[in-house]
């Protein structure tokens, strides 16, 4: 690079263990550049274009051609990023595609009377180059991708994918999508009316509310699969506890080579109380320790394990539910401030794959998240938000607290919101 370019940029390798990465600049402008190994299929460079701080391109290539076109129309000629586009087209590709594909789809939703419009937002939050596309409606959304043999999507109800499939064109998406979104809406029913649509195998459950039922027919599948750490830690447990009546009464999930159980189905988890079943061998788990709270309360083989369990888990321990830990400190906060005659109430905001607990006023708004230790939720204060704070999130802004406050109940959650929205 440096030799093809000229003394003019500055070309600096720099990075540390196995991170490491190009650097060419001049000025304020920048091209950062990863190379990735990938034997004998080759090397893949993705780029990052930066303007001073920011950064405002993004892409990938294999040609290492491309490589110098775009560093010299970027850093050398400081051409317009739309310039960069014609001469190194990899630039931003997927962002353009999916910037395409959503005025198209806004255009087809508007026609059929809808006021959705989509979304197009980084995978992982900030400046993250990979985007995705999406329409919101409160517990259900839409993803979707650009393809040029259609237009590949996923319906979701809350965090899981209950259908997907590949849409023949944005007019037979936005019909489908309009209807996906309505509240009243199945899936099930749905895929007889939209050829192109196929259901996830959970869908007739959960749109029956199996959850419990579908939960554990995955479990007993998951666990025969002797390559998992389910099959290899717990494939002898996993059939003892399905014939019981307590542990199914709960949801489980791994962590490492533990087995946990929760009253939840979403993370963050409700294990409050509840037992951690470890293998205490490493041959697929032919002995077990359990714990409460981090007290063991027994060791034993997969028979005797299975039916203390089945005891610990029947009587006293709560109700399982739908949900998250932080869908119930929604509810509570709220019911805080209605006793409390605030006007102020805390919304569930979707933002790509995950969900934030807002409450919002004016130009502030407080972000509450919940612990699974009692007493130790937290609360984070912005200010100076430009519209809402959906957002200001689905522009990528970064979202920096005035102030973060922890070890909150849920009282003073509900005081916090109040004194920093209505009585500010």
């Amino acid at each position: 690079m440096a030799a093809s370019l000229g003394p003019e940029i500055d070309v600096v390798a720099a990075g540390k263990g196995v991170h490491w990465q190009v650097d060419a600049q001049r000025g304020g402008r920048r091209v950062r550049i990863h190379v990735f190994d990938y034997g004998r299929d080759g090397f893949e460079y993705a780029h990052e274009l930066h303007a001073g701080a920011a950064r405002v391109g993004s892409g990938r290539t294999r040609e290492e051609r491309a490589v110098l076109e775009a560093v010299r129309a970027w850093v050398l000629e400081s051409r317009a990023l739309a310039d960069v586009w014609l001469v190194a087209p990899f630039v931003d590709r997927r962002k353009r595609a999916l910037s395409a594909l959503a005025a198209t789809l806004d255009r087809a939703l508007e026609a059929l009377g809808s006021s959705r419009r989509s979304q197009i937002l980084p995978r992982h939050g900030g400046d993250d180059p990979f985007h995705e596309l999406w329409l919101y409606a409160p517990d259900r959304s839409c993803r979707m991708d650009p393809d040029q043999g259609g237009i590949p999507f996923t319906l979701r109800w809350r965090s899981t994918d209950l259908a997907r499939g590949v849409a023949p064109s944005p007019d037979d998406l936005a019909r489908l999508v309009v209807e996906w979104l309505d509240p009243q809406a199945r899936a099930t029913a749905l895929a007889g009316c939209f050829p192109f649509l196929s259901l996830a195998e959970c869908a007739r459950a959960y749109e029956e509310g199996r959850f419990l039922e579908w939960e554990w027919a995955t479990l007993g599948r998951r666990a025969q699969d002797l390559e998992s750490t389910l099959g290899r830690f717990h494939g002898s447990l996993i059939p003892l506890l399905a014939e019981r009546e307590g542990p199914r009464g709960f949801y489980v999930f791994t962590s490492l080579t533990h087995l946990c159980f929760s009253r939840s189905s979403a993370y963050p988890f409700d294990t409050r109380g509840l037992p951690v079943v470890s293998p205490t061998t490493w041959d697929r788990g032919e002995r077990y320790a359990v714990a409460v709270d981090g007290r063991e309360v027994l060791t034993g083989d997969p028979e005797t394990v299975a039916d203390r369990l089945d005891t610990i888990l029947l009587p006293g321990v709560g109700r399982s539910f739908q949900g998250s830990l932080e869908d119930v400190l929604q509810e509570e906060v709220n019911a805080a401030l209605a006793a409390r005659g605030a006007r102020s109430r805390v919304a569930k905001v979707q933002i790509g794959e995950w969900f934030h607990r807002v409450a919002q006023l004016g130009d502030r708004a407080v972000v509450v998240s919940r612990s699974r230790e009692p007493h130790e939720d937290w609360a984070d204060l912005l200010e100076g938000l430009d519209g809402s704070y959906a957002d200001a999130a689905h522009r990528g802004e970064r979202l920096e607290p005035a102030r973060r406050l922890n070890r909150l109940d849920v009282d003073g959650c509900a005081r916090v919101i109040v004194e920093w929205l209505e009585r500010s």
